[in-house]
């Protein structure tokens, strides 16, 4: 797969019947959306605002985690929310793996700094 916004949200589209767009001015007003994005149901990714591309596409592929993790697999991370945004991540990155999208050190250091916010 192409690694570009459009094409990550046209597959995910396809493959999960899951709409990707942009934040809507009332989120983006009410919400801290810089360099974060959002699942609304199991069925909408709300994308934040993002100078980087790279940074986008392994924050919405993360969003993707949180639609996928399943219920047994948060009882057993004990809801612990530090654990399931890791699981989350991992998901992400596989998910993107398994269609030929690979990350770099950059987005690898995002994701940690993401992680290390949620330890707090």
């Amino acid at each position: 797969m192409e690694k570009n916004i459009q094409t990550l949200k046209d597959f995910i589209e396809k493959k999960y019947g899951i709409k990707v767009e942009d934040a809507p001015e009332r989120i983006v007003k009410d919400y801290e959306v810089y360099n974060k994005s959002y699942i609304v149901g199991n069925n909408e990714i709300y994308i934040g605002k993002y100078d980087d591309e790279e940074l986008k596409i392994c924050s919405v592929l993360h969003e993707l985690g949180h639609v996928l993790i399943t219920e047994k697999r948060m009882r057993e991370l004990n809801l612990n929310r530090y654990k399931i945004e890791r699981e989350c991540w991992k998901i992400g990155i596989n998910e993107g793996k398994n269609n030929g999208i690979y990350f770099s050190i950059k987005e690898y250091r995002f994701m940690i700094s993401c992680l290390n916010t949620d330890k707090k």
